[in-house]
Parts: structure tokens; C-alpha cells; sequence
């Protein structure tokens, strides 16, 4: 019998006693390099070649780096393995099956309920996106309603951490609804999410670059979602890439585009449902150009009966509104209360019309907020200074990211601008 070693297999010999004839059987598989840290096999004890990469079940045996993700080739998977309960989530293994999930939404299945869970890293190519769902809500007063969800997105989704990487959104499917003669769009990963949950999960290298411009049209727009809706919940999300739109009206925020719940019994802010953003983070540029008005933000473009919690968003804005607007370092516009604890902006401001107003932090009276700071410039904060220790120990202390998640990048974050303002 040979033994197997590092690269080959091991084997049993057999002869014949009467002819000679022989053969090879009873194969067992190679042992496979182990290497320490001086990059040597404690096998076989034959140096690694460190000119690259020996992977084995998709981590580096020497250097202990993931095997990156093959890119999505625009290709759909016909179902997801798992059942979509809480013991046996629907898994999300590739951007086939994110392309399928979207697919589901964007034809009605609203999945309230079910979910799902993110298993690798997805690479998106740089490839034309469609948003999973599409929908709109803005609330304006009991009398002034415009609300189609019924094709939002309304799972329980967990990124457990992972990165959905490298996309592009040019379009979506518009809302059915129209006011004013507007056709609604909402461009995202998510078009729109209502009643949902999305939770640990980390988009870099998005591009939402939308130009609206011919039509009477109305976008929200952001990396995450165009629309948080109906009580959803948003927690510990790190975004990060630019957002781009034009159109007659435009909201627009890293995050977001709109953060705005639903009515639950009266025009009454006790008797509404609301929205809950915590422990996330936003980083790039956003810029709008809208016929009429825009509204702005470095996390949200607007918001209404939405809580925000120890959220942090470092953007760069640029605004043309010919009618005016909102361009705001954290949310563009509080219409009705939402509420601040532990946030930071870190934003430059830019609006080329002075009817546009600007702020470090966020617009009008009509939100409440503790302890949330601003670096950035027009600042009307409640306080100016740079981060202090006490948000950095809440974003420590809050024990929102996974163990499975190399995040806390939000408190890492923090930390940086506290000593670089």
C-alpha cells in the first residue's frame, strides 16, 4: 500500500500470482498542504510557493484570504434551496439568486415574513441592475396619501455580514400610480421595502446613475433602497458609492432616497407605525438635478416617522433644484418627526440655487434628536465639535454586529473622523 501524501493520492497495489498482471485500487484522496507561519507545510514539510494563492474550500491555506467570488454573468436561478422560515432560511448563494429574488418581488410575491440569508460574498460585474421591488409612499396629511407597494419588498433579509459588490442601476420598474401627471420610480439593491427587515449587510462599488429627465417623473433613490416603508427595520448596513439623478422631483441619499412610514389609525404621531434605522453607515457622493425640487441627504433624502439610531454618514452633495429644495449633510428633509440619537454627518454641501437650503445636519423644526453631531459645513447641530468618546463607546457598546461579521467598521469609522473632523 501507498500512503497518500500532500498532492497525491494514496493507493493499494495488487498483482496477479500467476501472470504478473497489476493494477491500482483503493485510491484515497490526497492530505493537501498545511502550512504554518513561516509558510511551511507541517506535512510534508516542503515551503509553500507564496507567489500566490493555494486555496482549499475557498480560503488561501496560506494566507488565510477568501477566494473571491466569481462575477454574476446576468444569468436568474429557477428557486432558492431552503424553505424561507426562521430555521431554514432561503439562502442567497450567488447573483443568480439575488436576480431571482428580484425577479419574484418585481412580480408581485412580496414574501411578507419569509427569509432569507446571504451565504457569500456576490460580486455583481458592474452589470445594469433591476431594483428587487418597486413601490412609493408619501404621506403629506390623512388627505394627501400617494401609497403602491404591493410590489415592495416585505422578507426578513440577512447579509450575516456578507458583500454585495459592484452594480449599476439605470432604471426600474415604475409604480402603476400616478399624481400630477408623475410616474414614480424607486432605484436600489431594494426598489422598495415595506415592513421589512434588512440587516448586516455591506454594499460597496454601487452606482445609481438615473436620468429621468424627459418624462414628468418623480425618483428616490439609494444604494440600499429608493424607499423605506411601513415600519421596516434597517440595521447595522455599511453602503458606500454614489448615487446620481435626475428628474422632476428627486430624493436621494447614500442609504435611501425616503424614509416614511405608514398611517396606522389617525394623522397622529402616536398612533403611527415607524421606521427603524440603527447602527448603519454611508459613505459617497450623491447628486440630483431636478426640475422642480430635490431633497437631499448624506443617509436619507427624506424622512417621516422614522427612528434613527447611531448611524453615521460621510457624503459629498450636490444639488440643482430649480425650484428649490433640501440639501443636508444627514437627512435632506424631516417632514413629519424623526428622531436622532448617537448620529454623526460628515458632509460637504454644495446647492447652486440659494431657494435650495442647506444644512450640515438636517431641515426644518419638525424632528427631534439627541446627541447628534455635525462636522460639516452651515452647521446647525446641536453641537459642532468633533465626535466626542461617548458616541464611540455607544456604537462599541451596542452589540448590533454579527459574530460572523469582520464589521465593526462603524465604531473603526467613528474613531476616524473623531481624530480627523
Amino acid at each position: 500500500m501507498t500512503d497518500p501524501t500532500c498532492e497525491d493520492k494514496g493507493y493499494t497495489s495488487f498483482e496477479c500470482e500467476v501472470c504478473g498482471y497489476s493494477y491500482k485500487d483503493n485510491y484515497i484522496d490526497a492530505k493537501g498542504h498545511k502550512y504554518d507561519e513561516a509558510h511551511i507545510c507541517t506535512v510534508c514539510g516542503v515551503p509553500a510557493d507564496t507567489s500566490g494563492h493555494v486555496y482549499s474550500d475557498g480560503v488561501c491555506t496560506i494566507c488565510g484570504k477568501s477566494e473571491a467570488p466569481a462575477a454574476w454573468d446576468g444569468s436568474v436561478s429557477e428557486m432558492l434551496e431552503g424553505e424561507g422560515s426562521e430555521q431554514s432560511p432561503y439562502l442567497i448563494t450567488s447573483g443568480a439568486d439575488l436576480a431571482y429574488l428580484a425577479a419574484q418581488v418585481n412580480g408581485g410575491e412580496k414574501y411578507a415574513g419569509v427569509y432569507f440569508r446571504l451565504e457569500a460574498d456576490i460580486d455583481l460585474g458592474g452589470r445594469n441592475w433591476t431594483p428587487i421591488g418597486c413601490g412609493v409612499y408619501d404621506y403629506g396629511g390623512a388627505d394627501n396619501i400617494i401609497e403602491e407597494l404591493t410590489r415592495a419588498f416585505s422578507g426578513i433579509f440577512d447579509g450575516r455580514g456578507r458583500t454585495v459588490s459592484n452594480f449599476t442601476v439605470t432604471d426600474s420598474q415604475p409604480t402603476e400610480i400616478r399624481n400630477n401627471d408623475n410616474t414614480y420610480y424607486s432605484l436600489g439593491l431594494f426598489g422598495a421595502l415595506d415592513g421589512a427587515t434588512v440587516k448586516n449587510l455591506r454594499i460597496t462599488g454601487a452606482v445609481i446613475n438615473v436620468d429621468k429627465s424627459a418624462e414628468q417623473s418623480v425618483c428616490y433613490a439609494g444604494i440600499l433602497a429608493g424607499v423605506i416603508a411601513g415600519q421596516s427595520s434597517v440595521s447595522c448596513c455599511d453602503v458606500s458609492g454614489e448615487v446620481s439623478v435626475s428628474a422632476t422631483t428627486v430624493y436621494a441619499g447614500l442609504l435611501a432616497g425616503d424614509g416614511n412610514s405608514e398611517l396606522a389609525v389617525s394623522d397622529d404621531s402616536s398612533a403611527r407605525s415607524r421606521n427603524e434605522i440603527t447602527d448603519c453607515m454611508a459613505a459617497g457622493s450623491v447628486r440630483a438635478d431636478a426640475s422642480e425640487n430635490a431633497y437631499t441627504g448624506g443617509l436619507l433624502g427624506g424622512s417621516s416617522y422614522t427612528d434613527i439610531t447611531r448611524c453615521i454618514a460621510a457624503a459629498a452633495l450636490e444639488v440643482s433644484a430649480a425650484r428649490g429644495g433640501y440639501a443636508c449633510g444627514f437627512v435632506g428633509y424631516c417632514e413629519y418627526r424623526t428622531e436622532f440619537s448617537y448620529c454623526f454627518s460628515n458632509s460637504s454641501v454644495y446647492a447652486s440655487e440659494p431657494k435650495t437650503e442647506t444644512d450640515g445636519f438636517t431641515a426644518q423644526a419638525k424632528e427631534r434628536g439627541s446627541n447628534y453631531y455635525s462636522s460639516s459645513p452651515s452647521n446647525t447641530a446641536d453641537e459642532t465639535d468633533a465626535i466626542p468618546a461617548s458616541l464611540t463607546e455607544e456604537l462599541l457598546s451596542s452589540g448590533a454586529w454579527t459574530a460572523g461579521s469582520d464589521l465593526p467598521r462603524l465604531a473603526l469609522f467613528a474613531d476616524e473622523h473623531a481624530q480627523n473632523p
